[in-house]
Order: C-alpha cells, then sequence, then structure tokens
C-alpha cells in the first residue's frame, strides 16, 4: 500500500517538518488452479489437465514447477519452468498415469507447486476406478430351448463391453457333450456388442427331460456366465419329426474324413460332404461335433437347405481338445428331417515346430515407450518353414526382424517383435501361425517397463486406455509354407529410426 511518511529535523534553535509519499509492492506473489481438479482412471490409463500460474506481483518471476505423487502415479508436467510477467499468467500441463500396480477403487492426490521468488501450489486428485468399471462384460442369455432327438438347436447370446479396455474372452460350455459353442475366443470393443452361439444336438439314445448347459466367457480380469437350459424330447415329441424316420422321402449321405490327422495346439480345415438322395427338401442342416473331443473354431455355423439331389461341401475349421493319442469321436450331420451320424478315430500328434519368448528389451521411440520381444523358433519337423510375420487385427505400429525367416528341418533361430510397451502386468500376444494345412495356436506375455523408466509414462500419456486393448486383441500372424529344401539368402541389415536403449532384460518366459 501507499503511506505517507514525515520527517522531522531540529534542534535547539530550529526545527523543519516534511512529509513524504511512501509506496510498497508486493513483488512476489502468485497463485495456482488446475482446470480439472479430479482426475479418474483405471490401472493403465492417463490423462493430462490444464493448470495455470498467476504471477501476483509487481516483478517479472521465473517459476518452477514440481509434483509430488504416489509411487503408483506417474506424473509430468510441461514445461518444467515458466517466466512470468508481472501481473499476468500463463498455462501449463499436468499429465498423471496410473501404472497397472494401482489397487483398484482408491483416492489419490498429486501435488503442484510452483516455486520462486514466491510459492503456490495445488493438488489434483486422483480416483482410480472399481475394477468392475474398467473392465465389465454384460451378458444377454436366451431362453429355454426345445429339441427332439436327432436334431439340433441353438442358444444365442449377447456379449457386450461395458468397461473401458477391449477384452478378448475365452468362450467355453459345460454340460453334455452334444453341446459346442462358437466362436471359441471373443474380441469386444468399449461399448461393443457380439453374439456367441451355443449349438446343440441330442443323439436319438438321449432320455428325455430337461439338460443344462453352462456357458463361460472370461479372461484374466472379468468372467461371465449363463445357464442354459435345454429340454430334448423323443422322437415327434414336438411333432417335428415322424416316428418312422426312416421313409424314403428323406435320405442324407454324410460323408466325414477319415482318421483324420492333427498337432497338438493346431487346428485345420475338415472337408465333409452332405447329400439329400431322398425326393423331399431337406431343411436347417448343420453339422455337430463332440465338445470333449474337437473345438469348432468357425465364428458361426450356419444351417442350410438341401434340395433333393444337390450335393454340399462344408469346410470347418477344427482344433484337438485331447493331447497326443488316437481317440475315437463322433460326426453328426443334422436336418429338420432326419439325421446321421458316422463314428470316426481322430489323432492327434505332438507339434512339429516351437516357439519361446527369450527376453524383453525397452526403448523409446518418439514420445512413445517401445519393447522388443525376443523369440525363439525352432523347426522340430521334417520340412523347410518359412516364416513371414504381421501384425493381425490391428494397423498398430509394429515391425519384425528378420522378415521372412527361413528354417530348415532342425534348425533354430531369433525373431524380434517391435511393439508398444504394454501398460497392465501381462499383457498377451496371440501368436497364430500358419503351416501347410495347419494354424498354431501359441501365447507370448509381454511385461511392462521397468517402474523407473521415463518411456512408461510417455506411452501411457499417448496412448492410455487404448494401448493394453489394442494388445490383448491384436493377434501376430506367422504365414509358414513348407518348400523343399533351398539355400536362405542372406538377409539385409535392417535399419532402424529411433535409436534403441536397453533398459534391463526381462528374463522371463
Amino acid at each position: 500500500g501507499s503511506y505517507t511518511v514525515q520527517v522531522t529535523a531540529s534542534n535547539q534553535y530550529y526545527a523543519a517538518t516534511k512529509s513524504a509519499r511512501l509506496t510498497v509492492e508486493k513483488c512476489f506473489d502468485s497463485a495456482l488452479s488446475i482446470s480439472n481438479g479430479q482426475l479418474e482412471m483405471c490401472p493403465g490409463e492417463a490423462f493430462s489437465t490444464t493448470a495455470t500460474i498467476y504471477n501476483k506481483g509487481t516483478r517479472a518471476d521465473d517459476f518452477a514447477l514440481t509434483l509430488a505423487s504416489p509411487d503408483f502415479l506417474q506424473a509430468s508436467v510441461s514445461p518444467a519452468q515458466l517466466s512470468v510477467s508481472a501481473l499476468s499468467s500463463k498455462e501449463f500441463r499436468v499429465s498423471v498415469a496410473a501404472l497397472y500396480t494401482a489397487q483398484d477403487n482408491q483416492q489419490a492426490s498429486v501435488q503442484v507447486t510452483a516455486k520462486d521468488g514466491s510459492t503456490s501450489a495445488a493438488t489434483i486428485g486422483v480416483r482410480i476406478l472399481p475394477l468392475n468399471v474398467c473392465h465389465n462384460v454384460a451378458l444377454t442369455p436366451d431362453g429355454l430351448k426345445e429339441v427332439e432327438v436327432c436334431q439340433g438347436n441353438t442358444f444365442d447370446l449377447l456379449l457386450t463391453n461395458k468397461g473401458r479396455f477391449t477384452e478378448v474372452l475365452d468362450l467355453t460350455v459345460e454340460g453334455p457333450e452334444w453341446a459346442f459353442v462358437t466362436p471359441p475366443k471373443l474380441s469386444l470393443k468399449p461399448g461393443e456388442s457380439k453374439h456367441a452361439y451355443v449349438f446343440f444336438s441330442p443323439p436319438f439314445n438321449t432320455p428325455p427331460g430337461d439338460y443344462t448347459i453352462t456357458f463361460h466367457g472370461s479372461n484374466d480380469k472379468v468372467a461371465v456366465q449363463a445357464t442354459l437350459t435345454a429340454r430334448v424330447y423323443p422322437v415327434g415329441g414336438l411333432g417335428q419329426q415322424i416316428p418312422n424316420y426312416t421313409t424314403t422321402d428323406y435320405v442324407l449321405d454324410f460323408a466325414v474324413p477319415t482318421s483324420a490327422q492333427f498337432e497338438e495346439n493346431a487346428s485345420k480345415p475338415l472337408s465333409f460332404t452332405v447329400t439329400n438322395k431322398g425326393i423331399a427338401p431337406l431343411t436347417d442342416v448343420t453339422l455337430y461335433f463332440e465338445n470333449d473331443d474337437l473345438r469348432v473354431l468357425n465364428e458361426t455355423i450356419e444351417p442350410f437347405t438341401l434340395e433333393p439331389g444337390e450335393q454340399r461341401a462344408v469346410t470347418i475349421e477344427v482344433e484337438p481338445v485331447r493331447s497326443a493319442g488316437v481317440y475315437p469321436t463322433l460326426f453328426r450331420a443334422v436336418a429338420r428331417e432326419k439325421f446321421v451320424e458316422r463314428a470316426e478315430t481322430i489323432t492327434v500328434k505332438p507339434r512339429s515346430w516351437t516357439l519361446k519368448k527369450l527376453y524383453q528389451d525397452y526403448y523409446v521411440e518418439g514420445n512413445v515407450s517401445r519393447t522388443v520381444a525376443h523369440l525363439n523358433v525352432t523347426n522340430t519337423g521334417a520340412f523347410q518353414i518359412e516364416l513371414s510375420p504381421s501384425l493381425f487385427g490391428t494397423s498398430e505400429n509394429y515391425s519384425f526382424d528378420p522378415s521372412p525367416v527361413r528354417l530348415q528341418p532342425g534348425e533354430s533361430r531369433d525373431v524380434k517383435l517391435y511393439t508398444n510397451a504394454p501398460t497392465e502386468s501381462n499383457a498377451t500376444v496371440a501368436l497364430v501361425t500358419k503351416g501347410g494345412d495347419y494354424t498354431y495356436y501359441d501365447a507370448v506375455t509381454l511385461q511392462p517397463e521397468p517402474l523407473g523408466a521415463t518411456g512408461l509414462f510417455a506411452s501411457a500419456a499417448t496412448f492410455g486406455a487404448l494401448l493394453l486393448a489394442i494388445l490383448i486383441a491384436a493377434g501376430v500372424l506367422f504365414y509358414v509354407t513348407r518348400k523343399p529344401r533351398e539355400t536362405e539368402a542372406a538377409e539385409s541389415a535392417k535399419k532402424r529410426g529411433a535409436k534403441v536403449k536397453k533398459r534391463g532384460r526381462n528374463k522371463r518366459r
């Protein structure tokens, strides 16, 4: 403020007084404000907010901006220093990421401090959301279904992702062996809905009554289930089949693969031929499998109609459920008017090649935290294989080194998979490898970057909630073709634009 000061000078002979105006300035004073002082996030997500520093003093000031937060939050401020003129203000950004180690359903805070000639502070509240908000799948089940023996029916289930991450669910059923689910895996983006189908076809000797089929959809974060009821009637119990079902009006011929061979953890297409040799149409023709022997991998199986004399080839991708060995199984072709059942054996052999994860390195590319997974591929079969890797189901930035790679029988080679570093623990990348008629299925677990590495925050802040979703939903596709032996051409050295800084090796496999 301003003050009047009187100055007096005197001696024994004389006294004089003068008045002076004194102004006292507040040279250094400041204040902080946060545009969004309460953030809500899940482990693995990141958000940012705008903050403003006000220089309320009469002198320009240079402020150093610092943050304080608990270990499970990673916070960054940009820029870290600001020069602010007298009686003016400037904005800056504060970014906060919740690490995968954050416990769900808790409240925390980040303290923002600006300091130089004066000190001011503000607090950003951070709420870590409950698990059922971050990962939430709703299941709408189907009602009671009725069926006569020797016929088939289908349960239609709707799954909706109400969470904040993409969910990849393993779908299974428990109950009678004459029921199976398709597809076996389902990927749901946030807000997305998809259908799963449970097909069932009780054979002729199935006792009438109600049968319970339990549907499961799950991963390591979320699980849903539904109890389905199939009511089984004898032949003609619903008036859908004539008791004399051997009538020549309806003749269904069903040719199945004989002595089909598989490899463990690998699927292959099986081709079936169905022929209408009768004089009347066969409607709603569908193929059924024993669910404890073979798993159907088709997205769904559409019933079809066969006119008299018509023949149709049906190819279905199936995977053995059992380990190596020889097993009897049943194949069924079921129409509304007729069914045929064929008994066959399947042979399951050990895999002809192997894949192992060795370790991971981490590096920063631009403002994104990246990882390179070192994989080892060994050809244990009798044929040369050629691997041409690509990332399946996403346009996410990735690369492989080398690509392609050819392996002679008995040869082993390392392959590097470059992709974004996950922000949640144990993110799984699904590996799908095609080799001849077979499609092999593997999974590689990627660990997040160590907590002390700054690259993790850059990655989380850039991609947020979508990063883990992309990694889990993505499958890595290798096309493997068997060829005669040939000399492998020398591969060219790969030039990478980003400098790789190794920050430690994760020996977990």
